[in-house]
């Protein structure tokens, strides 16, 4: 966990999926016993404090992103299994059902308030991303792809001790089937992501430092098990340093300058930024307070939601960068000051902007290699383009 380079990139962030895998550790921390040890289920009632917190724990993960019910359905069928048969009704009724149904309840009524009507988002994800396969507005992946690409990519240099934990583990088949239910299952919808895997990875660690500590205790490693875990260290640290800071660090930086560049616009009383960059490529307002506070942009990006006409903006800028800035000209207002864009974008784009009086006055370092496999092209660099205020 400590070293796994993909926890140290993606769960600092503010994603739902970070949420609900900080959710699933602190629920299997409580979970250890029944899950690894099968208590003996004769003292099931007295052992069931650190249960309750284990399902509430549990239920949070659910109700923050509902795709983790894929883990505990597993879990609470191993659970079920090692009751005995005439305690399942009595264990549900007395432990799950009023715990989970109590947060369920309680995160229904909260999201009913806030929309002004009711809302049941388990069932609105479910439709939403399987029923109707909205989802794959975002990228299509193959099916194949969580066991080729994501899941081998967020382990690292832990793929091989992850084999090996799962041959020689003889709990190995109770904590890998969850695992490897959920990535299957993960790989039915069309759209894929690396941080969808985070919840699995603190099952997938369970297994690593069970090799790890087989591996080390051999009596050839005395001596060089400190030089090998540096060694695991450095590489996963590494990694975390480079894609933490350096890969696609763009969005970011180009932020910072576009402060400044509002900040010089003094002889302009409302600066208009326009985003000619795909959806989300961004922060928005959290990265955008240039001071004096009094200088608020009017800001224009790109439309991709779900119910736009299709092909929508985003997509438009890939396929016709000039038939799409021609219709925004037709805008009313539309008169950006401040234009951030690819240098590609800005090449297809060259007529327009140079019959506009737009020229480069900022360029940052975007990334090294393209990691999107929904785009065909490196962006190597991010700018700034300027309208000249002398026609």
């Amino acid at each position: 966990q400590i070293f796994s380079w993909f926890n140290f990139y993606c769960i600092c962030r503010t994603y739902s999926n970070s949420l609900e895998a900080v959710l699933v550790m602190v629920s299997l921390n409580y979970w250890i016993e029944v899950f690894i040890k099968k208590r003996n289920t004769k003292k099931y009632k007295k052992d069931l404090s650190d249960e309750k917190i284990a399902l509430i724990f549990a239920s949070l993960s659910v109700v923050v992103r509902p795709t983790s019910s894929i883990l505990w359905l597993v879990i609470g069928i191993n659970r079920l299994f090692n009751l005995p048969f005439d305690q399942w009704i009595y264990y549900l009724a007395r432990t799950v059902f009023p715990i989970f149904g109590l947060i369920l309840l309680s995160s229904t009524i909260i999201d009913s308030l806030i929309y002004g009507h009711f809302v049941f988002v388990p069932y609105r994800f479910l439709k939403f991303n399987i029923l109707e396969g909205k989802s794959a507005l975002f990228g299509v992946q193959p099916w194949h792809w969580y066991f080729l690409q994501g899941f081998p990519t967020v382990l690292g240099i832990y793929v091989p001790f992850l084999m090996h934990g799962i041959l020689r583990n003889k709990y190995a088949q109770m904590i890998f089937t969850p695992i490897l239910l959920y990535i299957i299952i993960h790989s039915l919808s069309p759209h894929k992501e690396f941080r969808f895997l985070l919840p699995i990875l603190s099952l997938s660690h369970v297994l690593v430092g069970k090799s790890l500590h087989s591996f080390l205790s051999k009596s050839s490693l005395k001596g060089k098990r400190v030089k090998f875990m540096l060694a695991v260290a450095t590489i996963h640290m590494t990694l975390a340093i480079y894609f933490s800071m350096y890969h696609q660090r763009g969005p970011i930086a180009i932020m910072d300058s576009l402060q400044n560049a509002i900040r010089a616009e003094k002889s302009r009383s409302e600066p208009f930024v326009l985003f000619l960059l795909p959806c989300h490529y961004t922060p928005l307002y959290t990265h955008l307070h240039p001071q004096p506070m009094s200088i608020i942009p009017n800001v224009r990006h790109l439309d991709c939601s779900p119910f736009s006409a299709r092909p929508n903006e985003s997509e438009r800028l890939n396929i016709d960068p000039q038939n799409l800035i021609e219709d925004l000209s037709g805008e009313q207002g539309f008169q950006p000051s401040l234009i951030v864009t690819f240098p590609l974008y800005a090449q297809k784009l060259e007529e327009w902007l140079s019959k506009n009086n737009y020229s480069e006055i900022t360029r940052v370092s975007n990334t090294h290699f393209n990691g999107d496999m929904d785009a065909d092209v490196t962006h190597y660099h991010i700018i700034i383009l300027e309208k000249s205020m002398i026609t």
